[in-house]
């Protein structure tokens, strides 16, 4: 009998990127409810509806400051995506930005010389640090664009093409009105800037054209509904404390997120510290930069790997030595379409909910039982609110219905009134007169929770309970006729986005 040919390597380099690509399309696809994104919902909605910004917050009757809603853009990009195509449509806009991403991290190593085979290496490793950052659909997607984007940019200047830097004004006064990130943004073009002008040095008032267009891009920041009030309230809200959050702690609390940065930190490392590496100062301060502070704040470990990647994929590139031709077995390439095959039959159930539902877990929000009795019974007035549940109301209950506190944190505010809550939810004497005082209607809290036992044994009493949350009436709050009580909804079942 004949010898078996060896299977053809570009077949089996397109089966294998097949496979890799339907897994990164499936993990991408799916998407989780974030905290805030009812809330980034309504506000759209209303900014839509009203075609102007609130600066009194209409939902809280803890508000203790002026609104500035520095992810107004992003918010009326969710808010049109949703009234046109429902969660499908939130899932397309998060999957298009993230593709538009990598197709901006591609084209930066194509830039800079990286082979093809390289390209496809390094972009993989790009949406490896990214991920943690896509679980959700929230503002700080366009946060990861506009940041690949500056690479982008900077990445063609620094090769010679100057007049590409004047694209930063128009990048910077985009984001400023997309998300707050804008400032990570501002500070990677004001250091990249500086470096650029020492590395250019000695050939006079040219050498300093990427500093003049820093000043162009910082003055096109106040490009926003707010003008300088933006900059007041970032400098006074943008600053340690939120540790609590735990994307704002450092990485070693999330080991798989560590284990990324690891891998990065060490690629960049030894590529730099590699004989013939390039000594150009300007690929090496970003990705410093940002080494050390997505080590202290985990939710900056995008740009981290967005600017290892993006400023020393061909150093890498180098280190790594050129992917080699390698020569397949026939078996090893039917194995590969037979997996592949498997694994898109197994998963198109889940790919298909992957892609028209944002599931709700039951875990972590009020059962939808809790709804119903607030409907049911028609409740207005002030309640008391978990912080995490707070946008989720404010989606869900009548609009004579105010809360206390919710993800928006400082944006509506003081911190004696985070604090306040912070102490009332865990049941600290302090926190529990803080609450007393808020004059409350109603306190809606996880069941078993301490807070709630303590205002228990101050008079309040059950209003509803289930098997995820209570609602208990303050004393001085009688209901002229007993409540009611909603049909149990039986055990709960998949739930999508937004519920209840």
């Amino acid at each position: 009998m004949p010898a078996a040919q060896p299977a053809n390597p570009r077949v089996f380099r397109f089966i294998v990127m097949a496979s890799l690509g339907v897994a990164a399309f499936f993990m991408l696809a799916t998407t989780h409810a974030d905290p805030d994104l009812w809330g980034h919902l309504r506000f759209g909605s209303d900014i839509l509806q009203h075609m102007r910004l609130d600066s009194a917050d209409p939902y809280s009757f803890t508000s203790d400051r002026p609104w500035i809603n520095h992810e107004w853009l992003s918010e009326v990009a969710i808010a049109a995506t949703w009234m046109h195509a429902g969660s499908s449509g939130l899932i397309a806009l998060k999957l298009a930005i993230v593709a538009a991403t990598m197709w901006l991290v591609i084209h930066t190593l194509a830039v800079r010389g990286v082979g093809r085979g390289a390209r496809l290496l390094l972009g993989g490793l790009a949406l490896v640090g990214i991920l943690p950052r896509t679980l959700y659909v929230r503002p700080q997607l366009f946060s990861l664009l506009l940041f690949a984007a500056l690479v982008h940019v900077l990445t063609h200047a620094e090769g010679g093409r100057r007049r590409w830097l004047a694209l930063c004004p128009v990048i910077l006064a985009l984001w400023v009105n997309f998300h707050g990130g804008w400032i990570a943004g501002l500070g990677s073009l004001v250091v990249w800037a500086l470096a650029d002008a020492w590395s250019r040095r000695g050939k006079g008032v040219r050498a300093l054209d990427a500093l003049a267009w820093t000043g162009v891009s910082t003055a096109a920041t106040l490009l926003n509904p707010y003008g300088t009030g933006l900059w007041d309230f970032l400098l006074e809200t943008v600053r340690p404390g939120r540790e609590a959050i735990g994307e704002w702690g450092p990485a070693w609390n999330e080991p798989a997120v560590l284990i990324v940065w690891l891998l990065l930190g060490w690629l960049g490392a030894a590529s730099a510290a590699r004989k013939g590496s390039s000594r150009d100062v300007r690929r090496y301060v970003l990705p410093v930069l940002w080494c050390a502070a997505s080590l202290m704040v985990v939710r900056l470990d995008a740009f981290f790997a967005l600017s290892v990647v993006g400023f020393l994929g061909s150093e890498i590139e180098a280190f790594l030595g050129r992917t080699r031709e390698h020569r397949s077995l026939p078996v090893v390439a039917r194995a590969a379409i037979v997996a592949t095959v498997l694994c898109l039959a197994v998963s198109f159930p889940a790919a298909r909910s992957a892609l028209t539902c944002v599931p709700v877990q039951a875990d972590e929000w009020p059962e939808p039982d809790s709804v119903e009795f607030i409907h049911l019974n028609d409740l207005s007035g002030r309640m008391l609110t978990y912080f995490n549940w707070g946008q989720y109301a404010i989606w869900h209950v009548p609009p004579a219905v105010k809360v206390s506190m919710d993800g928006r944190r400082e944006t509506v505010y003081s911190d004696a009134m985070i604090s306040g809550h912070l102490r009332f939810y865990a049941a600290k004497e302090e926190g529990v007169s803080f609450a007393e005082g808020l004059r409350a209607d109603y306190v809606w809290l996880p069941v078993g929770s301490p807070a709630a036992a303590a205002l228990k044994g101050r008079g309040w009493s059950t209003a509803f309970e289930g098997e995820r949350s209570m609602i208990l009436l303050s004393p001085d709050r009688t209901p002229e006729e007993p409540f009611v009580q909603p049909a149990s909804g039986g055990p709960a079942a998949t739930r999508c986005f937004p519920g209840p």
